[in-house]
């Protein structure tokens, strides 16, 4: 009886950690979408839609998911730089091509140059 109550608590406990790991996840991708409302908001851009925000946080939940993953298997931290490198190109392509209407990239990519310039 005692083996299975302590079996029991050992799930839970590992359970509510992993869940809080997809929490913490979550909130990094929420935050990564408000960064983009917020840009294209200076650029003076079309706002996003519900269902672009859903896009984008899926999306940046899949990099943030991908960069862990890579974070764990490459031991090397300039490979580690590299593969992350280009995991953000990909996913910005993806976002590019997939999400965003041609004026909001048009915005974006001004916005983007302006910055470059200061």
């Amino acid at each position: 009886m005692k083996k299975i109550k302590i079996i029991t608590v050992l799930f839970v406990i590992l359970f509510s950690f992993s869940v809080n790991a997809q929490e913490k996840l979550e909130d990094k991708a929420n935050a990564q979408v408000k960064e983009m409302k917020e840009k294209l908001s200076s650029a003076n851009a079309q706002e996003l839609t519900a269902e672009q925000e859903k896009g984008l946080t899926a999306i940046y939940l899949e990099k943030l998911k991908d960069i862990k993953k890579v974070k764990k298997e490459v031991a090397d931290d300039t490979q580690q730089k590299e593969k992350i490198k280009e995991l953000n190109k990909l996913y910005s392509k993806k976002i590019f091509d997939t999400v965003l209407t041609k004026e909001q990239k048009a915005s974006l990519k001004a916005f983007n140059a302006s910055k470059k310039e200061k």
